[in-house]
């Protein structure tokens, strides 16, 4: 038998089958017909703990049971013989890996014979790779409304059942409307005073005017509990909340639901002007780095020194242009707009990266946008600032592929050498220069004469 050397793979969308077929060889080394596959055994005795599917499966007999679909024989060891004509109806079942998107490799023996009389002479292990690719569910997500007074938080889902999601992701609010007779300024908060990151941009529609707002908010399912709105001191009125939720798989996939409700306040105690916030000031350096390397972003962002809000408002930053195909790491993306968002002391303090796609070169017109938000969510804004980021080109070696077909002696050879580029995603591609230096080495006991020789992709 001649020696045998594969990586069988699969990649599935979650919740879905997974065929056991391609863990076939894909081919026999053995050109002569004598060389065969004469069963595979499957390892399920590891499934369990490596695919993470305890809650749904008891043991790795209930498994066999239950969840392998085909023609096979049970080993009663965790394993399962299967003949290379069952192959192809062989798979297991996606009930097993409910909403999973774990990857797992399952051990596989092959036997093969070379005698072409079904006698096993050689067994060959091999490992098949099942990458699950998650896909996000759409979350529920409802809501009740509520009521109070102003100048005090009004409980929004106090105990946290209120509002629910179904699966991990996040939350953001958008205040749609207010009416009353004066314009009805809100504080979302924790109640227990715990800070809170940036998300979402949104809209925001005050009492007898309509003004667009950039208001940014990240709330997980366990930010629920303590949810509470305040409104001015001497309003009245009402408002409307959208609450979206982007449910995420940490393999990019994201689902995303909405809903709506009402929060309306009496008028409480106490009145005043509450002074609006100034926009943020914001900086760019310049920024260049190589193809192929991480940059971090050299910006700086900070409330205006003369901003009268008490206390400082929260600055949200939004960064618009990124590359789809990018990686950004330290920011939060939000796919109802593809911004990547964070606030300015990360971004301030370089933590904010970003890795152009492989090969990548160019410039990466990035801008941002800084949104200072007071107690009351009165916001001022600093709007499309350019950030620049220079991608430098670096050279990649050119692919050379050499083949010849010999000839007889005393007579040319023709060779044919082919060049390619390996690098072609940049806003300019690489070019291969002329001429094309090849240089003969080695030894020989003979002269060589090169007459002409042809060289493609130039």
């Amino acid at each position: 038998m001649d020696a045998q050397s594969w990586s069988p793979s699969i990649q599935v969308s979650e919740d879905n089958n997974i065929s056991l077929a391609n863990v076939a060889p894909p081919s026999l080394l053995d050109s002569d017909g004598s060389e065969q596959v004469e069963f595979y055994r499957f390892d399920f005795n590891a499934i369990i703990a490596d695919a993470g599917i305890g809650a749904s499966v008891a043991d790795v007999a209930d498994f066999i049971a239950n969840h392998v679909n085909g023609t096979f024989t049970d080993n009663l060891d965790g394993t399962i013989s299967v003949l290379p004509a069952n192959l192809s109806g062989m798979s297991l079942d996606a009930g097993a890996f409910a909403d999973s998107n774990r990857d797992f490799s399952i051990p596989v023996s092959v036997g093969f014979s070379d005698t072409g009389q079904s006698t096993v002479t050689g067994t060959v292990s091999v490992s098949y790779a099942v990458d699950i690719v998650g896909v996000a569910d759409i979350p529920t997500v409802f809501a009740g409304d509520y009521s109070g007074t102003t100048g005090t938080p009004v409980a929004v889902n106090p105990t946290g059942s209120g509002i629910r999601w179904n699966d991990n992701g996040y939350g953001c609010f958008t205040w749609q409307s207010a009416v009353g007779s004066h314009p009805l300024h809100r504080q979302q908060s924790r109640r227990d005073a715990r800070a809170q990151s940036c998300l979402c941009r949104c809209n925001q529609r005050r009492a007898g005017w309509l003004q667009q707002q950039q208001w940014h908010r990240t709330l997980r399912p366990s930010d629920l509990v303590n949810l509470g709105v305040t409104a001015a001191p001497g309003s009245s009125g009402a408002v409307t909340l959208t609450l979206t939720t982007v449910a995420t798989e940490n393999d990019g996939d994201v689902a995303t639901n909405s809903t709506t409700f009402d929060v309306a306040f009496g008028t409480g105690p106490g009145a005043g002007v509450i002074p609006t916030p100034l926009p943020p000031l914001v900086t760019v350096n310049p920024m260049s780095v190589n193809e192929d390397g991480t940059i971090a972003l050299d910006i700086q962002v900070a409330k205006d020194p003369l901003d009268p809000s008490v206390p400082d408002p929260f600055i949200t930053v939004v960064l618009n242009g990124i590359p789809a195909d990018a990686t950004v790491s330290g920011a939060f993306f939000n796919p109802i707009n593809g911004t990547w968002v964070t606030d300015a002391a990360t971004i301030s303090a370089g933590g904010i990266s970003v890795t152009p796609a492989d090969d990548w070169s160019g410039v990466i017109n990035i801008t941002v946008d800084a949104i200072a938000t007071n107690l009351f969510l009165q916001e001022a804004s600093t709007n499309g600032v350019a950030a620049p980021v220079d991608v430098v080109p670096v050279a990649d070696g050119p692919a050379i592929s050499f083949s010849t077909s010999g000839g007889d002696e005393d007579s040319a050879i023709a060779v044919s050498i082919g060049v390619a580029l390996t690098d072609t995603n940049g806003t300019v591609n690489e070019q291969i220069q002329e001429p094309v230096v090849i240089t003969v080495s080695g030894e020989q006991s003979f002269p060589l004469a090169v007459t002409w020789v042809a060289v493609s992709g130039i």
